[in-house]
Parts: structure tokens; C-alpha cells; sequence
């Protein structure tokens, strides 16, 4: 799920502006999507049917893990790639699965900017209202079976630029 947020906003221009506009505003989210798709591979055995069921680093690992290429190696070089396989994996997984989340609901998308526009901000009642207008079918109805979107735990109370 965290891997869908963080992709969301570039997936919206590539949508909307197409692949050849996209800005360097989603830069900073591709770099957390980079490092939450290590985490889960390497740290919480996400890649278990590829993997042995382990964490191939240390819990108490330093960002300089994050660097590319990395200064430490805690696997053989042929583990490595199969981390790699598996983390590219899931970030295409993530983006697929975004890609149809927000085509899907297009018409919700450019009826939330056009309100931003318009009122610089959204409140849950605004939203509420726009959900109900434009997604009366859950999310998660729209993403294969194996992959479910959980509201999240608090709900958004303003949404503004």
C-alpha cells in the first residue's frame, strides 16, 4: 500500500501529461519507494518465494546501505541480483496496480484538482461528497484479488496545495 502512495503523484502526470512531461516533483518519492522495496525484500522477507525466508541486513543498518552502488555487501553477488529482481519486481507490481487505481477513477482525479483550483483547499466533508459522486465501487474491488487497499487508519482531513 505504501508503495502505491508513494507512486501516485507520478502516475497522475504520466496519466494526465504523458510519460514525456512528467516533473521532477515525484524525484524525493521514487528515492522512498527505492528504500521501502529494499526494506521489505531485505528486511522483511516480502521476496520469500525467490529468497530464503531471512533479512539479509542488519536491523540496525545504516542509510550508506541506501547509496548506489551500496559500500556494503551482506549477500554473494548472485543473491544480490535476485534482491534486485525482487525489489524491481514489487515496484512494478506497486506501479501496475496504481496505474489501474487512478485511470479507473480518473473523472475523481480531475474533479479533486478542479475543486483545489477553485477552493485552494478540501475538507473530509468536500471529499466525502466527490467520492460518492465519482466511486461508489470500492478501491479494492478494482485490483486483483491478491492485492487489497486498507483505508487508512486516520482519516484525511484537509487536502490543499
Amino acid at each position: 500500500k505504501d508503495l502505491l502512495v508513494a507512486l501516485g503523484g507520478r502516475v497522475a502526470e504520466e496519466l494526465v501529461f504523458g510519460k514525456d512531461e512528467v516533473t521532477t516533483r515525484s524525484s524525493r518519492d521514487l528515492q522512498r519507494i527505492r528504500i521501502l522495496a529494499h526494506d521489505m525484500v531485505e528486511r522483511w522477507g516480502f521476496a520469500s518465494d525467490v529468497l530464503a525466508t531471512t533479512a539479509w541486513l542488519p536491523a540496525d543498518s545504516s542509510p550508506e546501505l541506501y547509496t548506489f552502488p551500496p559500500k556494503k555487501h551482506f549477500a554473494s553477488e548472485h543473491t544480490e541480483r535476485q534482491i534486485d529482481d525482487a525489489v524491481a519486481a514489487l515496484i512494478h507490481e506497486a506501479y501496475t496496480n496504481c496505474k489501474v487505481l487512478i485511470a479507473a477513477n480518473r473523472a475523481f482525479l480531475d474533479a479533486v484538482v478542479e475543486d483545489l483550483l477553485d477552493h485552494e483547499s478540501l475538507d473530509a466533508n468536500h471529499l466525502d461528497g466527490l467520492m460518492t459522486k465519482y466511486h461508489p465501487t470500492p478501491l479494492d474491488a478494482l485490483l486483483p484479488p491478491e492485492t487489497k487497499v486498507n483505508p487508512p487508519a486516520e482519516p484525511v482531513r484537509d487536502v490543499c496545495f
